[in-house]
Protein backbone atom coordinates (compact mmCIF):
# COMPACT_ATOMS: atom_id res chain seq x y z
CA UNK A 1 0.00 0.00 0.00
CA UNK A 2 1.97 3.55 -1.07
CA UNK A 3 2.35 6.01 1.40
CA UNK A 4 -0.91 8.26 -0.30
CA UNK A 5 -3.16 5.32 0.42
CA UNK A 6 -2.04 4.43 3.96
CA UNK A 7 -2.37 7.93 4.75
CA UNK A 8 -5.75 8.78 3.32
CA UNK A 9 -7.24 5.24 4.95
CA UNK A 10 -5.93 6.69 8.58
CA UNK A 11 -7.74 9.72 7.71
CA UNK A 12 -10.83 7.94 7.58
CA UNK A 13 -10.47 5.91 10.18
CA UNK A 14 -9.72 8.92 12.54
CA UNK A 15 -12.89 10.81 10.74
CA UNK A 16 -15.14 7.63 11.34
CA UNK A 17 -13.75 7.48 15.08
CA UNK A 18 -14.61 11.02 15.72
CA UNK A 19 -17.96 10.78 13.93
CA UNK A 20 -18.62 8.25 15.88
CA UNK A 21 -17.37 9.95 18.88
CA UNK A 22 -19.33 12.65 19.23
CA UNK A 23 -22.31 10.95 19.54
CA UNK A 24 -20.93 9.86 23.26
CA UNK A 25 -19.82 13.44 23.78
CA UNK A 26 -22.63 15.30 26.13
CA UNK A 27 -23.82 18.69 24.73
CA UNK A 28 -22.75 21.09 26.86
CA UNK A 29 -24.86 23.97 25.54
CA UNK A 30 -28.48 21.70 26.69
CA UNK A 31 -30.13 23.50 29.78
CA UNK A 32 -31.23 21.11 33.10
CA UNK A 33 -35.15 21.40 34.05
CA UNK A 34 -36.08 23.18 36.59
CA UNK A 35 -38.98 24.12 38.00
CA UNK A 36 -40.16 27.10 40.14
CA UNK A 37 -42.99 27.58 43.38
CA UNK A 38 -43.94 30.94 44.53
CA UNK A 39 -45.16 31.57 47.67
CA UNK A 40 -46.50 34.92 50.44
CA UNK A 41 -45.41 35.49 53.28
CA UNK A 42 -47.92 37.26 55.41
CA UNK A 43 -49.06 38.79 58.37
CA UNK A 44 -51.59 41.53 60.37
CA UNK A 45 -50.62 43.97 63.18
CA UNK A 46 -53.56 44.64 65.06
CA UNK A 47 -54.13 47.61 67.59
CA UNK A 48 -54.20 45.38 70.56
CA UNK A 49 -57.11 46.64 72.50
CA UNK A 50 -60.34 48.48 71.06
CA UNK A 51 -63.02 50.05 73.47
CA UNK A 52 -66.11 51.24 71.69
CA UNK A 53 -68.70 53.35 74.17
CA UNK A 54 -71.95 51.13 74.62
CA UNK A 55 -74.48 52.44 77.25
CA UNK A 56 -74.21 55.08 79.85
CA UNK A 57 -74.37 54.06 83.85
CA UNK A 58 -77.74 55.69 84.76
CA UNK A 59 -78.35 55.82 88.34
CA UNK A 60 -81.49 56.69 87.34
CA UNK A 61 -84.33 58.77 89.38
CA UNK A 62 -83.70 58.64 92.97
CA UNK A 63 -85.26 60.18 96.35
CA UNK A 64 -83.47 60.31 99.54
CA UNK A 65 -85.31 60.74 102.65
CA UNK A 66 -82.32 61.00 105.15
CA UNK A 67 -78.55 62.60 105.16
CA UNK A 68 -75.71 60.87 104.51
CA UNK A 69 -76.75 57.85 101.94
CA UNK A 70 -75.00 56.53 99.27
CA UNK A 71 -76.56 54.18 96.20
CA UNK A 72 -74.63 51.66 94.14
CA UNK A 73 -75.38 50.20 90.55
CA UNK A 74 -73.64 47.11 90.28
CA UNK A 75 -71.84 45.61 87.33
CA UNK A 76 -74.41 43.21 86.39
CA UNK A 77 -77.51 45.96 87.01
CA UNK A 78 -79.03 45.27 90.40
CA UNK A 79 -79.06 48.36 93.09
CA UNK A 80 -78.17 48.75 96.50
CA UNK A 81 -78.88 51.71 98.37
CA UNK A 82 -78.96 53.05 102.23
CA UNK A 83 -81.16 53.59 104.57
CA UNK A 84 -83.55 56.77 104.16
CA UNK A 85 -82.70 56.11 100.57
CA UNK A 86 -85.25 54.46 97.42
CA UNK A 87 -84.29 54.37 93.61
CA UNK A 88 -88.09 55.36 91.94
CA UNK A 89 -86.83 54.26 87.89
CA UNK A 90 -84.05 53.62 85.36
CA UNK A 91 -81.39 52.81 87.17
CA UNK A 92 -78.94 50.57 84.89
CA UNK A 93 -75.39 49.67 84.19
CA UNK A 94 -73.11 50.82 81.98
CA UNK A 95 -71.13 48.93 78.90
CA UNK A 96 -68.75 49.55 76.93
CA UNK A 97 -67.60 46.89 74.23
CA UNK A 98 -64.15 45.20 74.42
CA UNK A 99 -61.91 43.37 71.45
CA UNK A 100 -58.44 42.42 72.74
CA UNK A 101 -55.83 40.41 70.52
CA UNK A 102 -54.34 38.54 73.30
CA UNK A 103 -55.12 37.35 76.33
CA UNK A 104 -52.49 38.86 78.68
CA UNK A 105 -52.07 41.26 82.01
CA UNK A 106 -53.36 44.90 80.72
CA UNK A 107 -53.51 48.14 83.27
CA UNK A 108 -56.80 49.77 83.21
CA UNK A 109 -57.21 53.39 84.74
CA UNK A 110 -60.66 55.14 85.06
CA UNK A 111 -61.17 58.89 84.77
CA UNK A 112 -63.84 60.87 86.55
CA UNK A 113 -64.27 58.76 89.88
CA UNK A 114 -63.96 60.28 92.72
CA UNK A 115 -65.56 63.55 91.25
CA UNK A 116 -67.90 65.67 93.54
CA UNK A 117 -70.43 67.69 91.71
CA UNK A 118 -72.42 70.19 93.29
CA UNK A 119 -76.27 70.37 93.06
CA UNK A 120 -78.63 72.76 94.13
CA UNK A 121 -81.27 71.96 96.90
CA UNK A 122 -84.29 73.08 98.47
CA UNK A 123 -83.67 71.19 101.80
CA UNK A 124 -82.01 73.09 104.49
CA UNK A 125 -82.80 76.88 103.68
CA UNK A 126 -81.95 75.76 100.34
CA UNK A 127 -78.18 75.02 100.78
CA UNK A 128 -75.98 72.88 98.68
CA UNK A 129 -76.27 69.33 97.95
CA UNK A 130 -73.12 67.68 97.38
CA UNK A 131 -73.06 64.02 94.79
CA UNK A 132 -69.35 62.05 95.16
CA UNK A 133 -68.86 59.40 92.14
CA UNK A 134 -66.96 57.58 95.11
CA UNK A 135 -66.80 54.25 93.32
CA UNK A 136 -66.33 52.71 89.82
CA UNK A 137 -66.50 48.89 89.19
CA UNK A 138 -65.71 47.20 86.10
CA UNK A 139 -66.70 43.96 85.63
CA UNK A 140 -66.18 41.43 82.54
CA UNK A 141 -63.35 40.12 80.79
CA UNK A 142 -61.44 39.98 83.94
CA UNK A 143 -61.23 36.94 86.83
CA UNK A 144 -63.02 39.75 89.56
CA UNK A 145 -64.56 42.81 89.00
CA UNK A 146 -61.79 45.37 89.62
CA UNK A 147 -62.88 48.23 91.84
CA UNK A 148 -61.30 51.83 91.29
CA UNK A 149 -61.68 55.00 94.01
CA UNK A 150 -59.21 57.41 93.03
CA UNK A 151 -58.97 58.78 89.48
CA UNK A 152 -55.95 57.87 87.00
CA UNK A 153 -55.19 54.99 89.60
CA UNK A 154 -53.96 52.55 87.45
CA UNK A 155 -54.91 48.49 87.98
CA UNK A 156 -53.72 45.76 86.54
CA UNK A 157 -55.73 42.52 85.75
CA UNK A 158 -55.36 39.15 83.48
CA UNK A 159 -57.88 39.08 80.82
CA UNK A 160 -60.46 35.87 80.93
CA UNK A 161 -61.68 36.91 77.58
CA UNK A 162 -61.15 38.32 74.23
CA UNK A 163 -64.32 39.97 73.18
CA UNK A 164 -66.91 40.80 75.42
CA UNK A 165 -68.87 43.97 77.44
CA UNK A 166 -67.21 46.01 80.14
CA UNK A 167 -69.87 46.27 82.87
CA UNK A 168 -69.81 49.06 84.62
CA UNK A 169 -71.15 49.66 87.80
CA UNK A 170 -70.64 52.67 90.53
CA UNK A 171 -71.58 54.23 93.53
CA UNK A 172 -72.64 57.38 94.27
CA UNK A 173 -72.70 59.20 97.97
CA UNK A 174 -74.37 62.72 99.32
CA UNK A 175 -73.45 64.10 102.34
CA UNK A 176 -75.58 66.31 105.08
CA UNK A 177 -77.62 68.32 102.44
CA UNK A 178 -79.80 66.21 100.44
CA UNK A 179 -78.66 66.81 96.72
CA UNK A 180 -81.80 67.99 94.61
CA UNK A 181 -81.29 68.15 90.76
CA UNK A 182 -79.45 65.92 87.37
CA UNK A 183 -75.80 65.20 87.74
CA UNK A 184 -73.46 64.25 84.73
CA UNK A 185 -69.99 62.99 84.79
CA UNK A 186 -67.69 61.55 81.97
CA UNK A 187 -66.45 58.49 82.58
CA UNK A 188 -63.35 57.65 80.90
CA UNK A 189 -61.89 53.66 80.96
CA UNK A 190 -58.35 53.25 79.34
CA UNK A 191 -56.82 49.39 79.37
CA UNK A 192 -53.75 49.17 78.09
CA UNK A 193 -51.51 45.59 77.93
Amino acid sequence: MTTKKRNLTQKVAAGAILVALSGFVPNVTRQAHAATATISASGTFTGGITLTAGTNLQFGKMVATANSGKLTVQTGGGTAGSKGFFNTVGATNGTIKFNAGALKVVDITVAGVAKTLALASTANGGKTGVVNLSTVKIGGPFAAAETFTTAGLKQSATLTSLTTDLNIGGTVTWGAVQPLGSFTQAVAVTVNY
